[in-house]
């Protein structure tokens, strides 16, 4: 239950207390309308009424996004159009090393192009293709050296 329709039930039972105290006081002979108890019924009323307003919207808006109108979601031509011809896909990677990464793409589309028109747009500049092409080198080193030694101790077992 929606804290909207938790609230308009308490209401609905302070509001029922307060005609029960009064049937009680007529019940018993008195006549006089306490005023500070019609003020609160009608408070209450007040908001009852609000609160049943906002619940009605609320129905509405599920009413409507039950219905599928072709909003939202995934569907067939949306999202950005490819400007290379090539698919896509995300990839989260360290801030640090987005230039890095950027740096590599660039290279690999330079690579890819040789005599053509470059097909995608460079994200990077020169200074930063020359370290990522320094950083290339460090890591390639670092990995033919690893590998050969993990070589080195698979072969010897």
């Amino acid at each position: 239950m929606h804290k909207y329709e938790i609230r308009a039930r308490q209401l609905k039972n302070e509001m029922q207390k307060i005609l029960d105290d009064n049937k009680v006081s007529s019940q018993l002979g008195l006549e006089e309308v306490n005023e500070e108890q019609f003020v609160i019924y009608k408070r209450l009323e007040f908001e009852l009424y609000h609160l049943k307003r906002i619940i009605d919207f609320k129905n509405e808006l599920k009413e409507k996004n039950a219905s599928h109108d072709n909003r939202g979601g995934i569907r067939d031509g949306a999202g950005r159009k490819l400007d290379t011809g090539m698919k896509t896909t995300t990839v989260r990677v360290p801030v640090s090393m987005k230039t890095f990464v950027l740096s590599f793409v660039d290279l690999y589309a330079e690579w890819l192009k040789e005599d053509e028109d470059q097909i995608l747009k460079r994200k990077t500049d020169d200074s930063q293709i020359i370290r990522t092409v320094q950083l290339l080198e460090v890591l390639a080193s670092l990995g033919r050296k690893k590998f050969s030694d993990r070589k080195k101790k698979h072969e010897e077992k």
